[in-house]
């Protein structure tokens, strides 16, 4: 900048006017000095922040959220400095105004203007207007500013629950949806539902479905032929729309099942794999046969794909009954593949049986990974720190695979730690190695301090920090070394002022106090304080600093959860903003509290399983059981506090969220997950406050760090340019990596098919949930009820969640585990339709589940309309007149424990029609038994015939007449050897219908089956069965006869895709 001196020389003696004259120049020319020099300070770079502008005090400081939402409470934070100001805020769409609110503020004391955002508020161009007005005679206009908000149509967290994550043709769908509020309370409002299949059509919809406490339970029945794919749940609250997508496959049950069970993943230091095979009849009995197992290792990156005919291990297992355990050595599958980490491994097993010579197939998948332990600074790389205050980091170690490691490998291992401090100048230093004791609080997580003002000494010699490159190295007790690095960078300000907020609360829970800690290297009167969840704001105040230190607490709010933001700032000297931010965990979940208590000790028998559940009157309770198969698989099916989290974390996805570490289960349970919290990635002021996602008002200098980066190009954190829209691309286009910090974090593709793909189908996988009930506890505080038992051994993973008014949404903690087996069971097979005269065996399979031996006797009840088929020696039955006996027959068996027993009884039907066959077994244990109905046909082929007769009741009250029937009394035809038909076979039914086409709705539904004796498992029968119905309906509403009842049974009806 240059300056100009400028002097003025007045030469005695002259006259008045003269002196007047060059006193009106001399007004002139300091005008125009001073007009150029405001151009000249206008001209300057702001870059430069502002400082070398004329000093002035600021008069106010705005801020309010970025991003606007329907029905939301949007609030604007007003802070003036000198005098009072009436501020008023407006938000507009396409430049009509939605909202408004105004207030008087006086000086230094935060006002907050709330505005209601209507709930039926459409996407579109939002702009927030704030003004600021003089008070007083004169009045006048103080300020007003104006800026662009984002319109986010999410108001609210949608869950959506299912009973199981696959489904087969003919099954039924039941899920549940959640609608849950900010403030973690139900949604009032009604929500539409519509269930899409794959081809995006609409197969069903609930349109207006009220909620029950803020859920709402349907189903849905699938067809025997449905669009199999992946299906869509679309729930739409409020405007806002989540999907679930569920997946329909094709599946019948084969004569007995081979199921393969292996780790879902696996370390490539294993010396050997267990590979568990089982293989039961349909009806749980063990198959006795041969064994094949192959073995195939294939990389996971397609550049590695082995093409042609791929190697493999062959194992053969001559005798096989029921289950087996096989280990697969490593070292035979490092023949197949030198490097077995990132592959796939994939087992079939074909398992022969020999009674009826057949093979079914089973098989499984694993995935290998490198055996390395994996350690890494919790949050994101880079960070941000305050040189002159103590900076707080975590470190976490686990498997490759994200797995956590055996507490045996963690005890009293400690962390070495290098710093490495780096100047402005080009100088580094590197501090003492240290080493750190793991946290007692959380096995795997060191928490390190790093103070260098405690190192230096003095804050001088820290202004000319620029960062400082953390290393951490683990060794543990059986030599396995691990290492990461994290670097931090100084937050920039121009004077070297900081302002740093921490808290002492470890976890923190809604309904309590939440303690924090600001400090700053500089003199501060007051600062102020913002308490922002989700976007918006929703706290503000101000506290006297008398310290450098100053401690106050904010009690916790339902709307904080589940992670909040604490902003700090203040403004200094020469109007410079200083600013922190905090993001902190908070616990809403586990407010609702709830418990699930299963007894199965009151029912002698083991029938049957008492269910307790215990929680606030009025409280909605929805439970969900999944074999834990199905658990295993890790769709998202049930409802989980790590998956809750996250999708409630997705609120806040433009900053940063808390330092945050999830270990992967092998064994397909919850995922245990820590966070901690987190300070700013914010290097400056501006980013803090960008990165708490505000937009601030003020004449004051929030500085900016300088950089060269213009148009299209965002600095990183080391001065560089990147293209904005590089960002968060999943590639490092800074050399720190900046770019990429505070992005949503993205899953390995294709791990949620690897988990719904790894195993093959079995039976058991279709019951659906065993425990899916809806539950309202009443004024007593519990909810008591029964449900049976399964009869095949399997464990079960009980989940909960709860809803009411006081408290909002809870989940349970941990999900129950359930295993529990009857200690004798019978399960009975035979067919549902016979010939009269025609045998059939009754399989009986006995099962024992008690520790030591039982005998069972199995009782064939008496009846006169079946006999028992007596067997001859060697097995010798007659085909035409066999021995039988009508009386009960025993046969008494023993049974090892863990074993079964099978028992064929066969029997011959007397009668025709429907005939009830009993089974009985009883034993030490139990006793069991089992009625099953049996159609019995006559012989020959079905004759219908058809006499309709009309009554005309028009001439009066009564009316007598007879009906001739073309059947006689008796088939035979004398002298002839035919007969008319079977003896026995012939009935006769009567129907007297009012109306013009006879009887409406003979069954419910009609089918080409009832009308015209035809099939209807083909696309012509089926159409033929939905236009019956259709026009069945639509003649009951034109001819006055329309019934809701038998509409809405109808409707159900064909609304089976």
């Amino acid at each position: 900048m240059s300056f100009i001196i400028i002097c003025f020389i007045f030469r005695p003696g002259t006259s008045s006017s003269s002196t007047l004259w060059n006193a009106t120049w001399v007004v002139m020319i300091l005008r125009l000095f001073l007009l150029w020099c405001l151009r000249t300070v206008s001209a300057q770079d702001y870059s430069t922040n502002q400082i070398l502008r004329i000093k002035h005090e600021p008069t106010h400081f705005i801020s309010a959220s970025r991003t606007v939402r329907p029905g939301q409470v949007y609030a604007v934070s007003v802070t003036v400095f000198k005098s009072t100001l009436s501020v008023r805020a407006s938000v507009q769409r396409e430049g009509v105004e939605l909202a408004s609110a105004q207030q008087e503020c006086r000086p230094r004391v935060p006002e907050t203007l709330l505005l209601r955002i209507p709930p039926t508020s459409l996407p579109g161009s939002y702009r927030l207007r704030v003004e600021g007005g003089i008070q007083g005679v004169l009045g006048g206009s103080a300020f007003h500013n104006e800026s662009d908000l984002h319109y986010s149509q999410r108001s609210m967290t949608i869950f959506i629950q299912t009973d199981q994550p696959i489904y087969r043709q003919g099954q039924r769908i039941r899920f549940r949806a959640i609608p849950v509020t900010t403030d973690l309370r139900a949604f009032s409002e009604a929500v539409d539902v519509f269930i899409l299949d794959p081809r995006g059509t609409v197969m069903r919809r609930w349109l207006s479905r009220q909620t029950n406490l803020g859920a709402v339970s349907l189903q849905y029945q699938l067809s025997q032929q449905p669009m199999f794919g992946n299906w869509t749940i679309r729930v739409i609250a409020q405007g806002q729309i989540e999907e679930k997508t569920i997946y329909v496959e094709e599946y019948y049950q084969t004569p007995f099942e081979v199921n393969v069970t292996l780790p879902a993943f696996i370390l490539e230091n294993e010396r050997h794999i267990r590979c568990s095979i089982t293989a039961n009849y349909s009806s749980g009995a063990p198959v006795t046969g041969n064994v094949t197992l192959k073995a195939r290792l294939e990389p996971l990156s397609p550049q590695f794909r082995q093409y042609g005919q791929v190697p493999e291990i062959k194992h053969f297992v001559n005798y096989f009954e029921g289950r087996m355990d096989l280990d697969l050595p490593m070292s035979e599958l490092r023949r197949l593949r030198s490097q077995v980490d990132h592959s796939r491994l994939s087992v079939w097993v074909e398992v022969g049986e020999w009674f009826l010579n057949q093979i079914e197939i089973g098989f499984a998948q694993s995935l290998l990974y490198k055996s390395d332990l994996r350690l890494v600074f919790l949050g994101a790389n880079p960070q941000v720190f305050k040189p002159s205050m103590p900076f707080k980091c975590y470190v976490s170690i686990s498997f490759h695979d994200g797995s956590p490691l055996p507490s045996w490998r963690l005890n009293d291992q400690k962390l070495e730690f290098l710093t490495r401090v780096k100047f402005t100048g080009g100088g580094e230093q590197e501090l003492q190695p240290r080493y750190e004791q793991m946290s007692p609080i959380q096995f795997g997580v060191w928490e390190i301090t790093v103070d260098l003002l405690s190192v230096f000494g003095s804050l001088t010699a820290l202004n000319d920090v620029q960062s400082m490159l953390l290393e951490a190295r683990y060794t543990d007790e059986i030599g396995e070394r691990a290492r990461t690095s994290l670097l931090v960078y100084s937050s920039y300000t121009p004077t070297h002022r900081h302002l740093q907020v921490i808290t002492s609360t470890r976890d923190a829970k809604v309904g309590e106090y939440v303690i924090f800690h600001v400090r700053a290297d500089y003199y501060v009167e007051q600062f102020y304080y913002m308490v922002l969840s989700k976007g918006s704001v929703l706290l503000g105040g101000v506290e006297e600093m008398p310290s450098s230190i100053k401690t106050f607490a904010v009690p916790l709010s339902p709307e904080m959860a589940p992670t909040t933001t604490l902003l700090v700032w203040d403004v200094a000297r020469e109007g410079e903003v200083v600013a922190d931010a905090l993001t902190f965990p908070v616990d809403g979940l586990s407010r609702n509290n709830f418990s699930v208590t299963l007894n199965d000790k009151k029912d002698k028998t083991g029938q049957t399983i008492e269910v307790i559940v215990q929680g606030q009157p009025g409280t909605f309770v929805g439970l969900s059981a999944l074999d834990h198969l199905l658990h295993k698989m890790n769709t998202g099916a049930d409802l989980s506090p790590t998956e809750v989290l996250e999708q409630m974390n997705t609120f806040d996805d433009q900053g940063n969220g808390t330092l945050s570490f999830s270990w992967q289960s092998r064994d397909g349970t919850s995922n245990p997950f820590v966070h901690y919290p987190s300070p700013s990635y914010g290097i400056d002021a501006g980013q803090i406050f960008q990165y708490a996602g505000l937009v601030v008002f003020t004449d004051a200098n929030v500085p900016r760090r300088p950089d060269d980066c213009v148009g299209e190009m965002t600095a990183c954190m080391d001065g560089s340019c990147y293209r904005t829209q590089k960002r968060c691309d999943g590639y490092a286009d800074c050399r720190d990596g900046s770019d990429e910090n505070g992005c949503p974090i993205r899953n390995e593709p294709g791990i949620a098919d690897f988990h719904r793909m790894r195993i093959n189908r079995v039976e058991r996988m279709y019951h659906g949930s065993w425990m899916w009930k809806d539950i309202n506890i009443g004024t007593l505080g519990h909810y008591i009820f029964n449900v049976p038992v399964p009869t095949l051994p399997t464990t079960w993973i009980i989940g909960a969640f709860g809803m009411n008014n006081a408290q909002g949404f809870g989940l349970l903690a941990s999900p129950v585990q359930f295993s529990f087996t009857r200690p004798f069971a019978m399960n009975v097979e035979m067919p549902t339709k016979c010939r009269i005269g025609e045998q059939i065996g009754i399989r009986i399979t006995v099962f024992n589940y008690f520790h030591t031996e039982i005998e069972a006797l199995v009782i064939l009840g008496s009846s006169p309309h079946y006999k028992f088929v007596h067997v001859e020696a060697m097995g010798m039955v007659e085909s035409f007149g066999p021995r039988t006996d009508s009386d009960e027959h025993h046969h008494l068996i023993f049974v090892k424990s863990g074993k079964s027993a099978v028992v064929y009884m066969p029997i011959v039907a007397t009668i025709t029609g429907v005939v009830n066959v009993t089974v009985m077994a009883k034993s030490q244990l139990a006793k069991e038994v089992v009625t099953r109905p049996l159609t019995v046909d006559p012989d020959g082929v079905p004759q219908y015939r058809h006499t309709s007769v009309l009554l005309d009741l028009s001439q009066g009250a009564y009316l007598m007449k007879y009906l001739d029937t073309n059947l006689t009394e008796s088939p035979i035809v004398p002298y002839r050897q035919e007969r008319l038909y079977v003896f026995g076979s012939n009935r006769a039914s009567l129907s007297v219908t009012g109306d013009f086409i006879g009887a409406v709705f003979p069954k419910m539904p009609v089918d080409a089956e009832s009308l015209l004796m035809k099939p209807d498992w083909c696309g012509e029968q089926n159409m033929f069965n939905f236009a019956a119905n259709l026009y069945t309906m639509l003649y009951l509403r034109m001819s006055g006869q329309r019934r809701l009842d038998i509409e809405r049974e109808a409707f159900l009806h064909l609304r089976v895709g």
